[in-house]
């Protein structure tokens, strides 16, 4: 894979973790109290142990994006609800 692609790739998995992150929060919202936000929930906690991992760390740096404003932005989607 060249390094365009590469970048595009990596770009894609952050916005994807961001959107993925938006829906479960939504869906938490939603259902606060059901089983299904159980599965919210688990999916929150899997995508903050995420955003701490080398791998997040890697794909900022490989999609030229800051960390600090991913994170930051990240923390406003949990903010927010």
């Amino acid at each position: 894979m060249n390094t365009i692609g590469s970048r595009k790739l990596a770009g894609a998995v952050l916005s994807s973790t961001l959107n993925d992150l938006k829906g479960y929060v939504k869906l938490l919202g939603m259902n606060p109290k059901e089983r299904v936000a159980d599965g919210a929930m688990d999916g929150i906690l899997d995508i903050k142990r995420f955003v701490r991992s080398q791998w997040f760390e890697d794909l900022c740096s490989l999609a030229d994006v800051d960390i600090g404003y991913m994170k930051e932005k990240i923390q406003e989607v949990l903010d927010d609800n």
